[in-house]
């Protein structure tokens, strides 16, 4: 649906420039007649028009130059994203190319500049377009959005693996670009340049407005714990004249104003996060051998990347990455959950995916199948408080999270509820010792208790040696106030039922990123930021929830994931 009603259309039809086809063109005709009753294009037709693109089309203001028809423009997207093209500048070319889209289109030909800028501007809606679809869904039957699998991938960002820098060199770069936009403030005003005065318009004109990096183990005065200093000393004194400096720039500094202008808000994210890092470095390596310390000059960033976390990807290549997390139905083939995290671990993530969840499918789960680092203690009492049964192989998760050197591990002792403390493998019980709070995260904290074993049974215990290292105060255990919840959780799982269900996890969310990386080409974002990884993972989780509520409907024809691959 363009618009909900015949005013709205009315009041919108004016904004629009003309196709240069119609449905009764020849040109339109005869691509019509070409394209086989089952073709992805007329797929993604019927898909759009399932949408209510009325409050999306109201966001154009009607001023200057008459705007392409957005539904138009929609439908030529997500056919180029179901087929694994997702860049703009590849759709520029496809447009023109392209039979199914030129039928799509009614023979139009968008620019690079504004299919770039639709890319942006349709990031606000996806999230209702995945309302609407996930909502007809359940209203007809096709799910009921309460069983789902939740897993992640992490997939490379835009930015370079060959550019990470570290503080000093960034603090460096930092110092010359500032001198090379003063330098550009300058020339500006010096030659009177309209147009290089209105690029520099937006910069900042004083002098201290950006973040300044500290070193590690110092602190301004002026500074708190909790607030990243945002002064920034004046460079002015040390600024080159205009001559020099436009001679002087270094190959890595953008050739244009308006490109170092773009460079700059770039470069001062960067700042921004390597400061974050540094105080992150701080915090941690307070209780660490010095053995175990990292160098805090082996931070790095990326300094066209700065949101992107840096770590290993599926190929064990250090780079840029960000992580995309799915929640899969069991029972049909749509995405109920998904978001795009700066993040190198799953852990910590289950709670934002699956309140996504509940916003587009307007439900809380019931089931959900996981890895074991979706299991956390505080994971599965935020589901049980919202009626979410899991599984996930705690025992797995249990032993690669480990951090005890013993050879005898937790699972050994056996915890008795009737009198609330553990029996160690060789009959004794553990006295309790006390309770204390863990931090969870930035933000959560657990209520942990620990329980040790009389300092006499550990002496003079055969299997000391394989049980622990202190023998001088016996062996210890702790057990956190939700821990019930774990033990629950692994009695399930040796159940055949639980076994049984488990094997659906690979099956659903596991084939869905085969799918995603395989046929719709996302082993790398194509565009710089968070934000566009998110619209760009939105919009193919909308291609394969649209198209899988019209198989359901068994409207047309069904076909392979491979069989959508068009050659063009």
């Amino acid at each position: 649906m363009v618009a909900g009603t015949d005013a709205g259309r009315k009041a919108l039809s004016g904004r629009w420039a003309t196709p240069p086809w119609n449905e009764e063109s020849p040109e339109w005709i005869v691509l019509d007649q070409r394209l086989s009753n089952g073709h992805l294009a007329r797929w993604v037709d019927a898909l759009v028009r399932e949408l209510d693109l009325e409050a999306f089309m109201q966001g154009y203001t009607g001023v200057g130059v008459r705007a392409h028809r957005p539904d138009l423009l929609l439908k030529a997207v997500l056919y180029e994203m179901f087929q694994g093209r997702l860049s703009p500048a590849q759709w520029t070319r496809d447009f023109r190319e392209v039979e199914p889209i030129r039928w799509l289109l009614f023979g139009l030909e968008p620019s690079r500049t504004c299919l770039y800028n639709f890319r942006d501007r349709v990031g606000s809606e996806l999230e209702h377009w995945q309302q609407q679809i996930l909502a007809k869904a359940q209203a007809e039957g096709h799910t009921r959005a309460e069983r789902g699998a939740i897993d992640g991938t992490f997939t490379a960002a835009y930015g370079s693996r060959y550019r990470l820098i570290n503080a000093e060199t960034l603090e460096k770069r930092w110092q010359e670009l500032e001198t090379a936009v003063t330098t550009d403030r300058a020339e500006a005003a010096a030659t009177g340049s309209s147009v290089l005065q209105q690029v520099l318009a937006l910069l900042p004109q004083t002098e201290a407005t950006t973040a300044a990096l500290v070193p590690i183990g110092e602190q301004r005065p002026e500074a708190t714990p909790d607030i990243v200093d945002q002064t920034l000393p004046t460079t002015a004194a040390a600024i080159p004249p205009a001559e020099a400096a436009s001679s002087r720039r270094p190959g890595w500094m953008a050739t244009t104003p308006a490109g170092r202008q773009e460079q700059r808000q770039k470069y001062l994210r960067a700042r921004q996060r390597m400061q974050h890092l540094q105080k992150q470095h701080q915090q941690s390596h307070k209780k660490r051998s010095k053995r175990q310390r990292r160098p805090v000059e082996r931070l790095l960033v990326s300094p066209t990347e700065p949101e992107a976390a840096l770590g290993l990807d599926k190929l064990k290549t250090f780079r840029p990455l960000y992580n995309v997390q799915f929640f899969r139905d069991l029972d049909a083939p749509f995405v109920l959950g998904y978001e795009v995290f700066a993040a190198v671990t799953d852990h910590d993530l289950l709670i934002p995916v699956i309140a996504k969840t509940q916003q587009l499918t307007g439900r809380w789960p019931r089931t959900l199948l996981g890895d074991g680092i979706y299991a956390s203690v505080l994971d599965l009492f935020w589901c049980q408080e919202r009626g979410i049964t899991v599984y996930a192989p705690v025992d797995k998760a249990a032993k690669s999270n480990a951090k005890e050197s013993t050879k005898i591990s937790k699972s050994e002792f056996t915890w008795l509820p009737d009198q609330q403390t553990y029996r160690c493998p060789e009959g004794h019980l553990l006295d309790f010792a006390r309770e204390h709070q863990e931090r969870r995260g930035q933000t959560r904290a657990l209520t942990v208790l620990q329980y040790r074993c009389a300092l006499e049974h550990c002496q003079a215990c055969p299997r000391q040696s394989a049980c622990t290292k202190t023998s001088k105060r016996g062996r210890s255990i702790k057990r956190s106030e939700h821990e019930d919840l774990v033990d629950n959780l692994r009695l399930r799982m040796r159940e055949a039922a639980g076994k049984e269900l488990y094997k659906l996890r690979k099956q659903t969310v596991e084939l869905g990123f085969a799918d995603l990386k395989q046929h719709r080409g996302l082993r790398r974002f194509c565009s710089y930021g968070l934000s566009r990884a998110c619209i760009q993972v939105g919009l193919l989780v909308l291609a394969n929830n649209g198209l899988a509520l019209l198989k359901a409907r068994d409207q047309l024809p069904s076909c392979t994931a491979t069989s959508y691959k068009e050659t063009g």
